[in-house]
């Protein structure tokens, strides 16, 4: 039986592959073309006729033979598989975060790439939706996610360079490089390291909906019970809404920003709230945004100590 691709008429499988390789930088794939309604043989006759030009196993420079710096970098992502993107040193070169990127071609996957000469292969099985954005049209990780594969990388001196342009480009995202950071991956120490250094404009980028994730991921890494959220509370001197309450201890966590703390005004407004609290039979612990970001494990530690 012929396949309805096969039955495809010439001119518009012609079209539909000029647009494929217009949207890549000038490649396509083995199975970018068979969508495209050609056979195998099709794919044959058109690499002996010139019209398709093998860069790697599977991928195909459409026309001629000569590719752009980008068509280069989307074949390495196509020859990788679905799912992959350009990672490592060559996503900070795409990103902007580096002047240059070395010959060899970063590239991750969720599975094991191929080999193939001229790349670098990387297997994540943490490679989500959220790590992943696109430039150009190329796909490549995002800031978060690149800071996170430089970090074990790169020298201090080469880390802090990458961060500080990052900034540059008002690229750094607090909350997604937080959700980088898991114990005992490699890097996790020295991008904490700049995070506890960043200033507090930077950390009250930080939105309370995200603070709130943060948190609640930090208790269960720690093994702890879910606390509620945005709990109201009587007190003798009038109802308030807390962060976090473990009702059963009867234990209030508060999260301070900078931004809405730091003033005088707050600064007296939160001892009157936390004196009231504590005459309802209440205990308020306050942790600021910057160690829950950048010092979960103490944070962690104490909550268990607290919640015994």
């Amino acid at each position: 039986m012929t396949s309805s691709n096969s039955r495809t008429h010439p001119l518009r499988r012609d079209a539909l592959i000029a647009l494929v390789a217009e949207r890549q930088h000038g490649v396509a794939s083995r199975r970018q073309l068979l969508d495209a309604g050609l056979s195998e043989d099709a794919i044959s006759r058109r690499i002996a006729s010139g019209l398709l030009h093998p860069r790697y196993r599977g991928v195909y420079a459409v026309g001629h033979p000569a590719l752009s710096s980008d068509g280069l970098l989307m074949a390495a992502v196509l020859a990788a598989g679905p799912g992959s993107a350009l990672s490592h040193r060559s996503a900070a070169s795409l990103l902007g975060l580096r002047a240059t990127a070395r010959r060899a071609i970063d590239v991750v996957s969720p599975r094991q790439p191929p080999e193939r000469a001229g790349i670098t292969g990387h297997r994540s099985r943490l490679l989500g939706p959220e790590d992943l954005t696109a430039v150009r049209g190329i796909p490549v990780t995002t800031v978060a996610r690149t800071l996170a594969d430089l970090a074990p990388l790169l020298d201090s001196r080469g880390l802090d360079r990458v961060w500080r342009r990052a900034e540059e480009l008002r690229a750094i995202d607090v909350f997604a490089i937080a959700r980088q950071l898991r114990p005992g991956r490699a890097g996790t120490a020295a991008l904490r390291r700049l995070l506890a250094a960043a200033d507090e404009g930077l950390l009250a980028t930080l939105t309370r909906s995200e603070l709130e994730i943060l948190f609640l991921e930090l208790v269960a890494a720690a093994g702890l019970p879910t606390p509620l959220m945005n709990v109201p509370i009587d007190a003798a001197g009038g109802r308030y809404e807390v962060d976090a309450l473990w009702p059963s201890v009867r234990l209030v966590v508060e999260l301070d920003g900078w931004s809405v703390h730091g003033t005088r005004s707050a600064f007296e407004d939160d001892r009157r709230r936390d004196a009231d609290l504590a005459r309802a039979g209440f205990r308020v612990v306050r942790f600021t945004w910057r160690r829950v970001v950048t010092d979960p494990v103490v944070v962690g530690t104490t909550l268990a100590d607290l919640l015994r």
